[in-house]
């Protein structure tokens, strides 16, 4: 562990309770305390969520040691990993690895014992030099590629490998700190690691394996060696899905001068793929002194007066190594009988929006709580560090909001707080409740203040409107656009209200088969004055994508949808636009994982629910099409028609069509009714073709041409063809689907009904059309 401290005698250690937490270990006064009768603390080096690191002397041996004092709260389960980790890590014996010497008990907490390294973490040279030479960077990264190599010979991952973790001596010597314990998974199932530096398949819960250090190697030798991380971001959870969506930039862009052979090092480590990357980390240092004799580089690492440009060290909390980001839930709020559900709701969301743009924070989507609602009992539940636990309600004429911040393991409320604001004051919330939220767990400070809506009146108008837009049927997305335009003549200049205002007059212009001018002009021009008020926010730019994916646009959407994500990288509803993007495009993996993100921050979103159902009917698996029907949320009990059919075609069940059509004809209030059971009549055969393509055809005049509605209905007439083999008509009907600006490659290639075509003249030329089509969308996502 580093020499560095952060105090030296009297330190007290914030967010610390006093000595009931820790056995008999007073934080007030660290020097002098001697831990298991024989380690006597010298100061604070650092702290995380398992527990504090000290400088201590071991007065047995008369010699200096690291020691982390593991917070008492921690589980069972939790203490047998760490002692079977140390166990590992003991094995571990290299000139380039921080040894773990013993764990220990003191007052019935744990401690355990490692070697005290004199040196300095490497992200401390690199805030006085934010750049290193490749001359001086080269052999730092062949002394880790050594250490990890011991490591994983061992049968060790690391899965924590950044700059806090590497320390520099001033005799040259380079050290990796934190074996065994780095690589400890908590109980959140979560892979451990800094989000900065994780590997895809950290990021996506997959397999561990020593590629995985090769990749963090790779970001860290990029970040060393140009100053700047290869996929920068506002928050966690951009930077992970910009490492998913982009391929690794070129560290030759960024770094003109490095030798191309080093570049190439660094992008075989930042592979996406884990085979792809070096076979071992050995493999790596060889490549690397390989490249430096070629470049007449000596691979010797270089003296302290050249490396560390010896300075005073900065004075900082350095974070203990290992530790995992924080994760949160915030649960329902419990509203007053005088305050309306969905204000409180609206305030939730929001406040999950605001804190998820914490780094260094993981916050769980929305969650339901049925029966008693013991935050420490739910944080278990969810696998979460920390609960947020709130009520709302309502004092003569203001509103109080009341959080409090629960620690799951040890069931201790660590921060409570009050807030109180007028009414119409209530989504101005979330901005300070999350910078107090963040003081309490450490984090940096963050937290948007909202520009919400002036007029107390128009304010309850908004949040009516926003809970009737996420229920999504056609009747509740028709009452949405009524309140937001009541809204909207209250409140004018409100940003909130006009990109609220345009998202729904373009979803109710979708599910009601209507482009008339007037929703369009509605919807466009709300966004725009959204846009011209706000540009700093992601929903005037969200509410543009989807104005443009209706309207058939799709390339202009995918950039305003880029725009929207890099501004709110925590918007569920940027995350699915982008998803259902890619999903088309044919990028299957990068679409299902957005999609899956979007349903995480947010499980209300039902459309995302219905694009994963989609995927699983192309793959044929109609086990998981069946669970993902079965386990929607109660409110979304009547699914869509059009998918349910469009499906049960693709599936070819009789059985499960005639319930189908028994269904429908027993609902006379479903919309399109007619429409699904001509469809379902031509399917079996009782209904000819061409009359039921001519009613479509109505509708496709009156949808407008190349409108994301026509494309739809095009999409259902070449299916219509295709399942009566009628592969003229399907053809034909294919080519007006292309010049309409269908880019659905995915439904090209995997739907059941259009499969016998792949073969016909005239397919392929139609498929690179939609093909191109679908290039260009990808492009303007991956390039913003």
């Amino acid at each position: 562990m580093s020499g560095t401290p952060t105090e030296i005698g009297d330190t007290q250690v914030p967010g610390a309770r006093g000595t009931g937490d820790w056995g008999d270990l007073e934080l007030r006064g660290i020097r002098g305390q001697v831990i298991a009768g024989r380690y006597e603390l010298l100061a604070l080096l650092g702290r995380g969520g398992m527990g504090m690191v000290f400088s201590a002397r071991d007065r047995e041996l008369d010699e200096v040691v690291a020691l982390k004092m593991l917070h008492p709260s921690l589980s069972c389960g939790t203490q047998d990993r760490i002692r079977r980790e140390v166990k590992l890590a003991r094995r571990i014996t290299h000139r380039n690895v921080a040894r773990t010497f013993e764990l220990g008990e003191h007052q019935g907490s744990r401690f355990l014992t490692m070697e005290f390294v004199d040196g300095e973490p490497l992200a401390n040279v690199l805030e006085r030099q934010p750049r290193l030479p490749v001359e001086r960077a080269a052999p730092i990264f062949i002394a880790v590629c050594d250490a990890l190599e011991a490591a994983h010979e061992a049968g060790v991952v690391h899965r924590d490998i950044k700059p806090d973790n590497v320390l520099v001596e001033p005799r040259g010597r380079v050290v990796v700190t934190d074996f065994g314990v780095a690589a400890f998974k908590d109980e959140s199932q979560d892979g451990g690691g800094t989000p900065a530096y994780m590997a895809p398949e950290q990021v996506t819960g997959g397999e561990v394996t020593l590629q995985t250090d090769l990749y963090a190697l790779g970001v860290m030798m990029f970040e060393v060696l140009t100053g700047a991380l290869p996929w920068p971001a506002d928050s966690a959870i951009a930077s992970m899905m910009r490492r998913l969506d982009e391929p690794p930039p070129d560290v030759l862009a960024a770094a003109p001068g490095l030798p191309p052979a080093i570049a190439a090092i660094v992008a075989g480590c930042l592979a996406r793929e884990a085979p792809a990357r070096p076979a071992s980390a050995r493999a790596v240092a060889e490549a690397l002194r390989a490249a430096l004799l070629e470049a007449d580089i000596d691979p010797a690492l270089p003296s302290s007066s050249t490396l560390l440009a010896i300075q005073a060290p900065s004075r900082r909390d350095t974070p203990v190594a290992g530790t995992p980001a924080r994760t949160l839930a915030v649960l329902p709020f419990v509203a007053g009988p005088e305050i309306d559900g969905y204000v409180a709701d609206a305030l939730v969301e929001d406040l999950i929006d605001s804190l998820s743009a914490l780094k260094g924070l993981r916050v769980r989507a929305r969650t339901r709580v049925d029966g008693e609602r013991d935050p420490q009992e739910v944080g278990r539940a969810l696998a979460v560090g920390f609960v947020v636990d709130g009520s709302l309600r309502r004092l003569g004429p203001r509103l109080r909001l009341g959080l409090r911040l629960v620690d799951v393991a040890s069931g201790f409320q660590t921060w409570s707080e009050r807030f109180e604001v007028a009414p119409e004051q209530v989504l101005t919330l979330a901005g300070p409740a999350t910078r107090a939220i963040a003081g309490a767990l450490t984090l940096d400070e963050h937290g948007q203040d909202r520009e919400a809506p002036t007029d107390p009146a128009a304010l309850d108008l908004y949040l009516r409107a926003r809970h009737h837009y996420h229920l999504f049927t056609p009747p509740d997305t028709l009452r949405a656009v009524e309140l937001f335009h009541e809204a909207a003549a209250l409140d004018p200049e409100s940003p909130m209200i006009a990109s609220g205002l345009s998202m729904a007059a373009v979803r109710l212009s979708f599910v009601q088969m209507d482009t008339s001018s007037a929703l369009l002009t509605t919807a466009r021009a709300a966004a725009e004055r959204a846009l011209a008020r706000a540009p700093q926010l992601g929903e005037p730019y969200l509410a543009l994508a989807n104005l443009s994916l209706v309207t058939g646009d799709q390339v202009t959407a995918a950039r305003h949808a880029r725009n929207a994500i890099a501004r709110a990288p925590s918007s569920a509803d940027a995350h699915e636009l982008l998803g259902r993007l890619l999903l088309e495009a044919g990028h299957v993996e990068d679409g299902e994982r957005r999609l899956r993100a979007a349903l995480e921050l947010d499980p209300r979103l039902s459309v995302a629910r219905w694009e994963l159902v989609r995927l699983a009917a192309f793959d044929g698996d109609w086990d998981r099409h069946d669970r993902l029907v079965a386990d929607r949320p109660d409110r979304e009990r009547r699914a869509p028609w059009a998918v349910l059919v469009r499906f049960a075609t693709w599936r070819g069940d009789p059985a499960l069509l005639a319930r189908l059509e028994a269904e429908l004809r027993d609902d006379p209030d479903v919309q399109f009714r007619e429409l699904y059971l001509a469809l379902l009549g031509v399917y079996d055969g009782r209904m000819p073709l061409a009359p039921v393509l001519a009613a479509v055809d109505l509708e496709l005049g009156r949808a407008g041409h190349g409108t994301r509605q026509q494309q739809f209905l095009l999409q259902l007439m070449v299916e219509l063809a295709g399942a009566v083999k009628d592969d003229a008509t399907a053809l034909n009907l294919l080519d007006r689907a292309a010049a309409a600006g269908v880019f659905d490659l995915l439904w090209l290639d995997r739907c059941p009904l259009l499969l016998h075509l792949h073969q016909e003249p005239g397919f392929a030329r139609v498929r690179a059309q939609i093909q191109s089509r679908a290039d260009a969308i990808v492009d303007a996502i991956w390039s913003g």
